[in-house]
């Protein structure tokens, strides 16, 4: 019976303690909640001011994860009681978000064969190429698209490969006659593109052969003397 006595004078209490809302308080609070985007998006409210309005109106907020991946449910209890469920899509990873075209990743495979990363982006910039966010093409872009894609990079000089220079002064001969040799396919050379340094591979068949072709040869020691060597 106490209990029953002290919930009698709660009820009491809800009563007398009551607000009640004139007409024109109804009228302000109405024009208030159709003014709420504008106030909410407004410079003049602050983060701080935003929190506290949610706290106003916001009961508290359960999240569920569904069966759909991409997609959560917060399940939203207003102050006045209502219940609103509201599907949200999860962002993407930014590695998702950052997806470059398959005609990129083509070119990128494609080029990566002879191109360095940054040869490959100014090319790309030159063409007018926009990367995943309509920005410049940069060397991290390239980067990252043979990082994801698994595109192996072009094959550097390898420690037994010579260059130009290095076969000159082996074989004292001018860069005419190494230039020659490159043109007539007599020793083995490759390059990364048009422009690159040539990295020539010879072995020791190869090196005797040139020896002898040297020494026998009056016309490739006339060009050695025509055409001074470059040290290096």
């Amino acid at each position: 019976m106490k209990f029953e006595k002290v919930r009698q004078k709660f009820e009491e209490h809800k009563q007398k303690n009551r607000i009640s809302a004139t007409e024109d308080q109804k009228a302000q609070l109405l024009k208030l909640a159709h003014n709420f985007p504008k106030l909410w998006k407004a410079h003049s409210t602050s983060a701080k001011d935003r929190k506290r309005i949610l706290r106003l109106i916001i009961k508290d907020i359960t999240v569920e994860k569904p069966a759909e991946p991409k997609q959560i449910v917060l399940h939203i209890r207003w102050q006045g009681g209502a219940i609103e469920d509201i599907p949200v899509e999860i962002p993407a990873p930014y590695s998702d978000q950052i997806r470059y075209g398959d005609h990129i990743i083509a070119r990128v495979r494609e080029l990566s064969q002879s191109h360095t990363d940054a040869q490959i982006a100014n090319l790309f910039n030159e063409e007018g190429l926009k990367g995943a966010k309509s920005n410049r093409f940069t060397i991290s872009m390239i980067k990252w698209i043979r990082y994801k894609h698994v595109i192996l990079g072009p094959v550097l000089k390898r420690s037994d490969e010579l260059t130009v220079n290095q076969v000159m002064n082996k074989f004292a001969v001018s860069r005419y006659v190494v230039y020659h040799w490159i043109e007539r396919k007599i020793i083995t050379a490759r390059r990364l593109n048009q422009g690159s340094p040539y990295w020539i591979s010879i072995d020791t068949q190869k090196e005797n052969e040139l020896t002898e072709l040297v020494k026998n040869s009056t016309k490739i020691q006339n060009q050695s003397d025509q055409h001074p060597k470059t040290m290096q």
